[in-house]
C-alpha cells in the first residue's frame, strides 16, 4: 500500500495498460482515490487504488496508482 494522498496530488497511474499523468479530485473511504486523467481528454477513472501485485493474472485491475509525482515549486 502506497502513501495516503490528497486531493490536488499529482500522481503517475496505469489505464489499459498505458502509463498516464493524473490528478486525485476525491478521496473515497475504501483506500481508494478518484483520479482525472490529465492527458486524456480528462478522462475520469473511479476507485482507483495503489498497484500491488496480483496473485493470479486474472486479478489485475484496469487501472492502478504506481506513484506521487513531486511538483516542483517556482519561486
Amino acid at each position: 500500500m502506497g502513501k495516503k494522498l490528497k486531493v490536488g496530488d499529482k500522481v503517475h497511474c496505469t489505464f489499459l495498460g498505458e502509463g498516464h499523468k493524473g490528478e486525485i479530485i476525491e478521496v473515497l473511504p475504501s483506500k481508494t482515490y478518484k483520479i482525472k486523467l490529465v492527458n486524456s481528454n480528462n478522462t475520469i477513472l473511479p476507485n482507483v487504488g495503489w498497484y500491488e501485485k496480483p496473485k493470479k493474472k486474472k486479478d489485475t485491475l484496469p487501472w492502478y496508482i504506481h506513484e506521487k509525482l513531486n511538483e516542483k515549486k517556482k519561486n
